[in-house]
């Protein structure tokens, strides 16, 4: 079905159609594309399904999957769960255990993740900390009761 003029007509071979009974609109199939502009599909811009990621281009620029957010610990989520790519310094302790880890993330920013223990040695909690590429500096804490995670706070 398509929209035209204020109505809904059916069309042989549509993949847009209202959904009975609701106020929404289904795009039927895999790989659609609401494309902007004059150029339909991947050489265009607009929003498209690539393999149940839905992704957006710009004019000009390249499809790019939407973040689920663009707060600044999206961000640096992004970087912290990538670390191991990176080039990294381990630290250890005067007791022999590791105290932190420096990766250096490229363009003289490092990220520090820093390793807490209690009086009998279990971990309390992991700190990341640094700058990002994109100049974000944040800082990520997660905390562990019992040996489980509890808690992750941003500041």
């Amino acid at each position: 079905m398509a929209r035209t003029e204020g109505q809904w007509e059916k069309r042989i071979g549509g993949y847009i159609q209202t959904v009975k009974n609701t106020t929404g609109i289904l795009l039927k199939g895999a790989g659609r594309y609401i494309s902007f502009g004059t150029i339909f599909g991947s050489t265009g811009y607009g929003i498209r399904d690539n393999g149940g990621t839905l992704e957006y281009k710009d004019s000009g620029g390249s499809w790019q999957a939407f973040s689920g957010g663009s707060s600044i610990g999206d961000s640096f989520e992004t970087v912290s769960k990538n670390l191991r790519v990176y080039p990294y310094t381990l630290n250890y302790g005067g007791n022999g255990s590791l105290d932190n880890i420096v990766y250096n993330i490229g363009g003289g920013n490092s990220i520090t993740k820093t390793l807490n223990y209690d009086g009998s040695g279990t971990l309390t909690s992991i700190v990341l900390s640094g700058s990002t590429p994109g100049g974000i500096d944040l800082t990520k804490t997660l905390t562990y009761t019992s040996g489980k995670l509890s808690d992750i706070t941003y500041s």
